[in-house]
Parts: structure tokens; C-alpha cells; sequence
């Protein structure tokens, strides 16, 4: 369906700039008159200047949909289907466009609502703004059009009074829907967000009025002076004249309706000849403008697409041409998860045969194994707090429903803590682990509470050397996770990202710690692996443990 809709759009904007010609050839004006250097240089620069204007409309939308979801939207994502949405409004109803933002909502980030409700509060918005700006830089015009069409007065007091009172009688019939509409989205009428729609009626206003400079620029270019007694007119006039082709139902894109608006406004100003020629150069350069901001939506998205299919994500862990990163979107302990990551990297040999993935959450290890065990088994409860997709059994460690040596190897990174019965657990991991088949622990120490209310215990190095030689897993390896130096880095982080809760502070604690742990790897990586900084016993995180079940 989507695919003959964006078909539909082409179609018709081909007919679009049709219909614009034939209206220039009718008016009997020599085209090849205005073709000179000049006209096609400002041409250009108008729609460079409408591309760099185009950016203002998603950026308020964005704001909006903030406002809206309560999520805080990337705007590279916003723009591309923002833009690539925009394309249908060139198919009669003025409405296909805004039904096609929904796809932002795909991801199962947005809700559909949300998106839907955004896209009315941007017409509400703009609405306003352009009667705004209509208003002021016209009203010495509405003023003259009221006093020599007193007769009209009552019959518009009669439309306004009807439409409040046909308000009034939908707001009771519908009573108890707009209780529960309002109920679900009352934070829109806090102080704060109702002064951010402000800013974007705001911010509406001045990119109407600078596109209705640009169109005094067009006007320029066929030789038309404008005094500055009239030049505040025109802009209102064309704005209002905008905003009634923004608002017509079934005209793609204000297509004809605009157009014929500012003939009628700017008959008394323009020669029809010159209102024609420039309404059609405007629309023609607007169209240019547009479809380089579809364009540059569509490379966004391939691009978006295109790191999906060359990388993999999978939970906080995500890899690129065989570079695999921690996505700190995801998680704010960079600094431990990166040295899980190394870790098990160079333990990596040890996967083979059958892997259980032992409290798995979102496996993002399985970026590594995959390639590595014949077959892989993602075990975790149905009340883990991770995303439940990729787990393969619901079941807890305690008392796993797999027979005795199922398993040729075994991962279990930062479960144990999870755990109520520890010697259930461990003795369940050697029951189902084969004879000489290896296990990897990892286990906080030091490490901050996590996931409550479900974080029940820490360990030393000997506690977890006792429980699982107890139940017939030989220790072959242990290591600190880091030291002081890496407990003074996830501490701080801790304060900056929960104590002091701002996206930017996030931000610059996760690169920090990137920064901090290359250099700390760099130095004291192999010296952990070979168990040369005794301090890092005493003082450390947690413990990684390698073992070989007897």
C-alpha cells in the first residue's frame, strides 16, 4: 500500500508542476524573457534558503512529540520520516501526509496516538501562528476590508457564535472521552511545557515570515519594487493567503487554492499577469526546496538501514565490522561492560558445542558466540526487567529444566547476585555443564545495587571459589574486575547519572569513562589477566571466574 501511496505522490507532483506551467502559458508571458543569469542565481539561493528554513517545521514537530510522549525523540529520525511523510501531501485530502508520519511510531518507542495527536497540535500551532502574523503585519488592510464589508460583520459573528456553541454540545456528548483524553495527556497544561508550545508557535511566526520575505525576493527578481509602506502588507497577505491553502481540504498541497488567494489579495498592488508569474515561481522553487529536503530524508533513512544490516545490536552491546562496542543509549555502566566485554573476548576460544546463556536478558554476548557453539540456549525468569525476545526458556538458575551434561560451556555474567538460593544455583550450573565442559562467572563485589528490588548478594573471590569447587567446578582463573581506579570511575558515574539526572551530564559520563577505560586498558588490562596487582583483590568490583567442571 505504501508503495503505490509514494507512487501516487510522484504522479501527482509531476501533474503539480504541470498544472503551475500551463498556468504561466496562459497568462501569455514569455518564459524565456526571465531566463537570464540573474533570475536562475537568485533562483538557486531562494531554494537554498527554503531548504535551510524546511529544517524549522520538524524541529517544532519534534518538540511537540516530546511534549506529547515524554520521550526525548532523535532528530535525525524525526527529519527523515518527517520529510519523507511530507511527500503525500501532494494526494488530494490533505491528510494521507500526516497518517504517514505513523511510521515513526514502528520501533515501538512512539505510540500511534502520540504521533497522531502530535501532528493535530502542529496544525493547532501553525494555524495560530500564521492568523498571528496575517493579523500583524495586515491588520491596516483587515481593518479597510472590515469597513467596506460592514454588511459581512453579522454573518461572521453568526459563523463564530455557531461553531463555539457546536463546540460546547461536542465537548457534552463526548464528556467522558475528553476526560480521559485530557487525564492522559494533563502534563501538556503545565506551565512549562504550555510555554514551550509558545516557543513553537513562536518559531512558526518568524519561519512564516522569512518565507514570506522569500517571496518578496521572487518578486524582486521580475523587476517589482515594493515600498516599505506596503512590504509588512504583502508578508501578511501571503501568509494568510498560505494558510487557506494549507487548510482546504482536498487540494494537494494548497496547489490552485494559494495561488488564486494572492491574486485576489494583491489585485490592487500587481499587475494579475505579475501575481500569476511569481505565485507559480514561488511554488515551483518550493517544490525544488522540498524535494531536496525528501531527498536528504531518504538518504538519512538508507543510512539509519544501513548500519542495521552492516552492524548488529544486540542489548547494550553492539557491533560494526567485527568492532564491538558498548551503546551507552542502553546502558550507563560502560566501564564494567567493557571489561566484560574484553573478558570474554579473550576467553572466547572456550565457546563450543552447546552454550547456556544462564540469566541471558537481551543476550548481547550472542554477538560473539553465535559464530563460535553449534547451538545456544538463553535461559532468564519471565520477571527480568531486560527486553524478554531473545530468551529461549523462562526458567530460573535455580533449578533448571535441562538434563544432567547438556551443556559443553556455560555463560553467567552478573546473575548470581540476582539469585536467592546461591547453592541451587551453582550446583544446577555444574549439573547440566559435560565433564571438562567450561564455565564464565562473572559476579559483583564492590559494584552498586542494581535492578532492585532484586539484588540479593555480593562476593569475594574465595566465597566464589568455595561455591564452585563445592559442586565439582574447578577454578582454572579468577580475576579482579579492575581495581580502585576503575571503582572511583563507576562510583562517579553513579552520582552523575542518577544523582544528578541530565541528559548531557549522561552523555559526557559515558564518553568519559570510554576515554578513561582505553587508557586504563592500555596500562593495566594484562597486568589483571595475570593477577599482578594484588590491590585489585582487596579492592575491586567484582570477579571473573574461569572454571572446568571435574
Amino acid at each position: 500500500m505504501k508503495k503505490y501511496l509514494k507512487l501516487a505522490g510522484n504522479i501527482l507532483m509531476i501533474i503539480s508542476l504541470i498544472y503551475l506551467s500551463i498556468m504561466m502559458y496562459n497568462i501569455g508571458i514569455d518564459i524565456k524573457n526571465y531566463l537570464n543569469k540573474a533570475v536562475i542565481v537568485s533562483s538557486f539561493w531562494i531554494v537554498f534558503y527554503l531548504f535551510i528554513l524546511l529544517f524549522l517545521s520538524p524541529f517544532n514537530f519534534k518538540i511537540i512529540l516530546d511534549l506529547i510522549s515524554g520521550v526525548n525523540n532523535n532528530f535525525i529520525k524525526v527529519y527523515s520520516y518527517y520529510y519523507k511523510a511530507n511527500l503525500y501531501k501532494y494526494i488530494p485530502s490533505n491528510v494521507i501526509q500526516y497518517l504517514a508520519r505513523n511510521e515513526l511510531a514502528l520501533d515501538g518507542v512512539l505510540k500511534h496516538s502520540d504521533v497522531a495527536f502530535a501532528s493535530f497540535l502542529e496544525i493547532v500551532c501553525v494555524s495560530i501562528a500564521s492568523f498571528l502574523c496575517a493579523i500583524v503585519f495586515s491588520r491596516h488592510f483587515v481593518l479597510l476590508w472590515i469597513a467596506e464589508n460592514e454588511s459581512l460583520i453579522p454573518m461572521i459573528v453568526v459563523v463564530i457564535m455557531s461553531l463555539l456553541i457546536l463546540g460546547f454540545i461536542v465537548s457534552r456528548l463526548f464528556k467522558e472521552q475528553l476526560s480521559k483524553f485530557i487525564l492522559l495527556y494533563k502534563s501538556l497544561f503545565k506551565c512549562k511545557n504550555l510555554l514551550r508550545i509558545i516557543i513553537v508557535i513562536f518559531i512558526y511566526m518568524v519561519s512564516l515570515t522569512l518565507g514570506a520575505m522569500l517571496y518578496v525576493q521572487v518578486l524582486g527578481m521580475f523587476s517589482v519594487s515594493i515600498s516599505s509602506e506596503i512590504y509588512f502588507q504583502v508578508l501578511g497577505l501571503y501568509i494568510f493567503a498560505w494558510i487557506i491553502g494549507f487548510a482546504t481540504p482536498g487540494a494537494p498541497g494548497g496547489i490552485g487554492i494559494r495561488e488564486a488567494v494572492m491574486i485576489y489579495f494583491f489585485s490592487n498592488i500587481f499587475s494579475a499577469s505579475v501575481i500569476t508569474l511569481s505565485a507559480c515561481m514561488y511554488r515551483l522553487l518550493s517544490i525544488a526546496s522540498e524535494l531536496l529536503a525528501f531527498c536528504l530524508s531518504m538518504i538519512l533513512i538508507k543510512k539509519r538501514n544501513g548500519e542495521n544490516e552492516v552492524g548488529s545490536n544486540r542489548g547494550f552491546l553492539k557491533e560494526e565490522k567485527g568492532v564491538f562496542q558498548i551503546d551507552y543509549k542502553k546502558t550507563t555502566s560502560i566501564f564494567i561492560n567493557y571489561l566484560n566485554l574484553d573478558i570474554i573476548l579473550n576467553y572466547k576460544s572456550l565457546f563450543r558445542g552447546k552454550l547456556l546463556d544462564a540469566g541471558c536478558g537481551e543476550k548481547p554476548y550472542s554477538l560473539i558466540y553465535d559464530s563460535l557453539v553449534k547451538e545456544s540456549v538463553g535461559v532468564d525468569v519471565e520477571t527480568c526487567v531486560h527486553e524478554q525476545k531473545f530468551v529461549d526458556v523462562f526458567s530460573s538458575i535455580e533449578e533448571l529444566p535441562f538434563a544432567d551434561g547438556a551443556f559443553d560451556c556455560v555463560l553467567c555474567t552478573n546473575v548470581l547476585e540476582h539469585v536467592k538460593n546461591i547453592d541451587s544455583a551453582c550446583r544446577e550450573l555444574s549439573r547440566v555443564l559435560k565433564k571438562e565442559g567450561n564455565i564464565i562467572l562473572i559476579a559483583p563485589f564492590l559494584y552498586p545495587t542494581h535492578e532492585a528490588p532484586y539484588d540479593f548478594y555480593r562476593f569475594t573471590r574465595y566465597g566464589l571459589m568455595n561455591m564452585l569447587e563445592t559442586h565439582g567446578i574447578k577454578v582454572q582463573h579468577i580475576h579482579s574486575a579492575g581495581g580502585p581506579l576503575i571503582l572511583f570511575f563507576v562510583w562517579f558515574n553513579l552520582f552523575l547519572c542518577n544523582i544528578i539526572k541530565n541528559k548531557l551530564i549522561k552523555s559526557f559520563s559515558c564518553r568519559m569513562q570510554v576515554f578513561a577505560y582505553k587508557i586504563w586498558k592500555r596500562f593495566h588490562f594484562n597486568k589483571m589477566l595475570n593477577n599482578q596487582n594484588k590491590l585489585n583483590d582487596l579492592i575491586s568490583l567484582g570477579y571473573i571466574v574461569i572454571g572446568e567442571k571435574l
